[in-house]
């Protein structure tokens, strides 16, 4: 019985004493090669792997940093964008264990033979940050002719 009630006690400890996370913000891009000055698209999730309920800010209003590296001159830059809203959406509360996902889209300035990293930002009192997604916007070449099967010829 005294085995019985130290586990008991024991559990009960481990689970008032389980660290509390903040939400996790996931950040994945659709494609990772892109065209210059494209618009790219990411699916957006935020997890919260809490044993409460937790409040997160709304995705739909998010800044995006990005930096650009020239891979052929060996320069970089950085450069970010902001989604306002004249009414933004409030803070909402996300589930115990729960998922919500969203498809956002934004403009990358990229020119051709740039890497570019990005990641994201939503949230003003208490910030989430995504992970880092590294994007490639290759050199384009120019397009090539197809040979062509010579051509039969008639000698007299």
């Amino acid at each position: 019985m005294r085995t019985f009630a130290a586990v008991i006690m024991l559990l009960v400890f481990r689970i008032t004493a389980a660290p509390v996370q903040s939400p996790r913000l996931l950040l994945i891009p659709l494609e990772t090669s892109i065209k210059k000055g494209a618009t790219v698209a990411f699916d957006v999730f935020v997890y919260n792997g809490n044993v409460k309920a937790a409040k997160i800010p709304p995705i739909e209003l998010f800044s995006a940093v990005y930096s650009l590296r020239d891979t052929a001159a060996n320069t970089s830059r950085v450069e970010n964008s902001a989604k306002i809203a004249s009414h933004p959406p409030q803070p909402h509360t996300l589930p115990s264990k729960g998922v919500e996902h969203r498809t956002i889209q934004m403009e990358i300035p990229a020119r051709p033979g740039e890497l570019v990293e990005v990641y994201i930002e939503i949230g003003r009192e208490s910030v989430l940050r995504s992970n880092s997604v590294l994007l490639d916007c290759p050199i384009e070449q120019p397009v090539s002719q197809s040979a062509s099967s010579p051509k039969a010829a008639i000698t007299p």
